[in-house]
């Protein structure tokens, strides 16, 4: 049920619902919508103080399984963990049994891990707001029956939940392994630069999972952007993994518009947590 989130001055706007967030998937992906949700608290509220900003719950599991290497059959997947994170945030008895408020709805900050979203959301009592469609209807709204350049990880584009996703909004696909030589060109400028340079055929560590982002994590993902736009004749580029949002920053790339799915969660996040709706 919807509720008024703490005691807020009737000269500010009043917070509806809380947010929920699970993070950890990777690590550093949480912190960035965190810094998104402020953001677009200032953007859409005019925020200036600390009481002008969102109260939010965070349940981080960075144990969660890969879930491109999960999507691969090279690891379990990750639903056991995304209910239990989803789980913590709910509203729960304590010990006691007192009653202990949770949050209203939860937002995943992982795309790959939309793919488990319809079965994670079978067995808990919250609401996920879906990253994966609320980007591609920002998009076709934006940018309607545009080529939308699909930067992902390869269990992420092999699965093919993201590609139909954008369709079902009118939207035509394209990612590096659509393209001539793409399976190289994802493994060399998407795969490594997330993951790091892979041993006996599975991730050794590194990347921007573990170094976090670097010059040359940028310029490989410039020149993926690029091979996109030039090749597969893309009019828009998704940042469809969290560590690529991290790397590629501002609206634009390569001459043609960036959209990161966290910015458009994080928005439609504060629009839900208040009331607002998207013509406001």
């Amino acid at each position: 049920m919807a509720r008024q989130a703490g005691k807020i001055s009737r000269a500010r706007p009043q917070q509806k619902q809380v947010i929920g967030i699970v993070g950890g998937l990777g690590p550093r992906a949480h912190i960035e919508l965190e810094r998104y949700l402020l953001e677009a608290t200032s953007d859409l509220l005019g925020a200036e103080t600390d009481q002008g900003f969102p109260q939010w719950i965070l349940s981080s599991m960075p144990q969660t399984p890969d879930r491109t290497t999960a999507m691969r059959g090279q690891e379990p997947a990750p639903t056991e963990w995304m209910v239990e994170s989803l789980r913590r945030l709910e509203t729960h008895l304590d010990a006691d049994g007192r009653e202990v408020q949770g949050a209203d709805f939860a937002v995943i900050a992982c795309v790959s891990a939309h793919r488990y979203v319809p079965e994670v959301a079978k067995k808990v009592a919250i609401e996920i707001l879906n990253m994966v469609a609320e980007t591609a209807g920002v998009i076709a709204g934006r940018h309607p029956g545009s080529t939308v350049g699909l930067l992902a990880t390869s269990g992420t584009l092999e699965d093919g939940f993201l590609h139909a996703a954008f369709r079902s909004a009118g939207l035509s696909p394209v990612s590096l392994l659509d393209l001539p030589d793409g399976s190289r060109l994802q493994q060399e400028l998407v795969m490594a630069t997330i993951y790091g340079e892979p041993s006996d055929g599975r991730s050794a560590g590194g990347g921007i999972k573990g170094s976090g982002v670097l010059p040359e994590h940028v310029e490989a993902l410039r020149q993926a952007a690029k091979r996109l736009i030039d090749s597969g004749r893309a009019e828009v580029i998704v940042a469809a993994c969290t560590e690529i949002g991290l790397a590629l920053e501002g609206e634009v790339i390569c001459g043609v518009p960036l959209v990161d799915p966290m910015r458009i969660m994080a928005a439609a996040a504060v629009r839900r947590a208040y009331g607002i709706r998207p013509e406001d």
